[in-house]
């Protein structure tokens, strides 16, 4: 559906400023009011076929942008149709235009509304913010507060993968200080004032068989990122000191895919931190959407970086939410009482 939805959007483009150049170069008829109007009503289309989902993803700043650019966009359009009106038909049209952005811009209150800020940005007013850590299970995918969440505006950023590993469950993900890595639970889940962490768990529980799998996925991509780390550094000392001293560092040879946080990839050897969660279900079986796919989803593989908050519309995973912390709470209760 992402890439959808970026193809609809680039489309959208080139047929919006194909109609600007035809109306500014042509005698159409329409007018000023009449072309303003045909450019809101491709703008009313695109928006609407793509409104379910861009409020689903509303914790996405980039969600956020596109959804608050096309309601800027309509509705000069609309308000441009009304002031330079010349005919009533042009009155009527200028005033349904603006109702149904009025109506859109209602429904995205509506969900901003179930929305709160939650360190850098907005998450669900009724997700579980930092459970703890005997309440993960196989397959969590934590989504932490960090550098990238601030930079973004988001609540979240960065992402962790809940393993078995080692015959205990721990954290896969890759960092830019080490590149791939496994860490412990606890160097994440603990209480903290200043970072939080929400959990996405998969709808359908990991069955015996994808656990084996996951943790020899894990182990196989820590040692396919050890190999790409011995080679790009061999690479680099073949380089002109200053040119390979630059390079170490602005993008240390740590195993973390400097390339692909901001284009998108999916390397085969080396990864980001969402890029290790969507080749590690991808290896175990499980479907995934389709995340960095190109500008406007055309595949270029240019600034599309693969954003944490996108997961949570993966139809597969759902947040653990207040109900699951009530949940939670009356089964530590009854344990203590037993």
């Amino acid at each position: 559906m992402n890439r959808l939805r970026r193809q609809i959007t680039f489309l959208a483009f080139l047929l919006s400023a194909g109609l600007i150049w035809f109306f500014s170069t042509s005698e159409t008829g329409l007018g000023l009011a009449g072309s303003c109007l045909a450019l809101s009503a491709v703008a009313t289309a695109v928006t609407f076929v793509q409104l379910s989902c861009l409020l689903r993803g509303y914790g996405s700043i980039y969600s956020r942008l596109q959804t608050l650019a096309a309601f800027i966009w309509g509705s000069v359009l609309s308000v441009a149709a009304l002031v330079f009106a010349d005919s009533h038909w042009h009155l009527f049209g200028g005033a349904i235009s603006m109702l149904v952005w009025a109506y859109a811009i209602w429904r995205y209150n509506v969900q901003k509304s179930k929305y709160v800020n939650v360190g850098s940005g907005p998450l669900r007013a009724d997700v579980w913010v930092s459970p703890p850590a005997d309440a993960l299970e196989a397959g969590d995918v934590l989504c932490t507060s960090g550098r990238v969440a601030t930079w973004l505006h988001q609540s979240t950023g960065h992402t962790e993968n809940v393993i078995p590993f080692d015959g205990r469950l721990q954290l896969f993900s890759s960092w830019f200080e080490t590149g791939p890595c496994i860490n412990e639970v606890s160097r994440i889940c603990k209480p903290s004032d200043r970072n939080h962490y929400v959990v996405l768990r998969r709808r359908e529980p990991l069955t015996s068989d994808q656990m084996v799998r996951m943790e020899q996925a894990a182990k196989d991509m820590l040692q396919e990122n050890k190999g790409f780390i011995a080679r790009l550094k061999a690479r680099r000392a073949r380089m002109p000191r200053f040119l390979a001293n630059f390079l170490d560092r602005k993008f240390p040879a740590t195993g973390y895919d400097w390339v692909g946080a901001y284009s998108g990839r999916l390397a085969k050897d080396r990864w980001t931190c969402t890029g290790v969660h969507l080749t590690l279900m991808r290896r175990v079986g499980i479907s995934t959407p389709r995340l960095g796919v190109g500008i406007f989803g055309l595949g270029t593989g240019l600034f599309d970086i693969l954003n944490t908050e996108d997961l949570a519309q993966d139809r597969g995973l759902r947040y653990l939410t207040l109900a699951d912390k009530a949940e939670y709470e009356q089964r530590k209760s009854t344990q203590a009482q037993a």
